[in-house]
């Protein structure tokens, strides 16, 4: 696939009791999740700018999990065609079922999905032990493709084992983003690099990805150190609350570290 700005890469699918909608895939770098105009069901995803540059690459997506972020009641059942608009170019199309991993590995970096729930600093610690750290996510793509894999491998009757009581009430995973040192300068814990600064009115630094949690209308409420207890970041398994106000499946929520979590660690390989 090669491709410039105005390309739109979109996969017709049905869904249970939903009919057709229309995934969509745009070189941005932040989601826009599900529409319906004109009667017609959209859900819009990034693959990042970075990849608008005009060479052929490979782009591999989870198609079901992409769909699940955006409409979590939403389930597929078919997929019924593929379409592209704007300029740029296909060449082979092939589809397969995702298996459910515990590792996999992704642009050079190797990841392991953990399922047994720690706080944050004893899952800091036991990815330590274990020769890695606390997944660092770096772009759009990385995040989808993590997200992906913890959709695949935990199951939905284990969620309740990694909710966090003070996030919404919904399931995450820890990742390594924290602000323990200062609060609202939030850096990952494998190189203290700073990727945010402040709350959810804040900034991006140094332009490093993030990916907080926001309403379907894409304002953005996270983070926002709830009671002054929340220091370190959990990727969603699911919305929160329930109705998304504050956050959709595949976000970042800041919780507080002593939540007890499932949590994903990467290797540099």
């Amino acid at each position: 696939m090669n491709f410039d700005q105005d390309f739109k890469f979109m996969t017709r699918v049905l869904t249970e009791n939903n009919g057709p909608v229309y995934i969509t895939y745009v070189p941005e770098d932040i989601d826009q999740g599900y529409l319906k105009e004109s009667g017609i069901k959209y859900a819009y995803f990034a693959v990042g700018s970075d990849a608008n540059d005009g060479t052929w690459r490979v782009f591999t997506r989870d198609i079901v999990a992409d769909l699940h972020s955006a409409r979590p009641d939403f389930t597929i059942t078919a997929i019924t065609g593929f379409r592209v608009r704007g300029t740029g170019l296909i060449d082979d199309i092939s589809t397969q079922t995702r298996a459910a991993r515990e590792t996999f590995s992704y642009n050079g970096h190797s990841y392991k999905i953990v399922k047994t729930a720690l706080s944050w600093q004893e899952a800091s610690t036991a990815a330590d032990n274990d020769g890695g750290y606390l997944a660092n996510i770096g772009s759009i793509a990385e995040n989808h493709e993590i997200y992906s894999r913890l959709f695949r491998y935990i199951e939905q009757n284990e969620y309740g084992a990694t909710v966090a009581d003070n996030g919404g009430g919904a399931s995450y995973v820890w990742i390594g983003g924290n602000d323990i040192d200062a609060e609202g300068t939030w850096i990952w814990e494998n190189n203290t690099a700073q990727f945010w600064s402040g709350g959810s009115d804040g900034q991006p630094m140094g332009g490093l990805f993030s990916n907080w949690g926001r309403d379907t209308n894409e304002v953005q409420h996270e983070p926002d150190n709830a009671n002054n207890l929340q220091d370190a970041s959990g990727i969603a398994l699911t919305r929160w609350p329930a109705n998304g106000s504050l956050g959709q499946t595949s976000q970042w929520n800041d919780l507080n570290t002593a939540n007890e979590l499932f949590y994903i660690i990467e290797y540099d390989q």
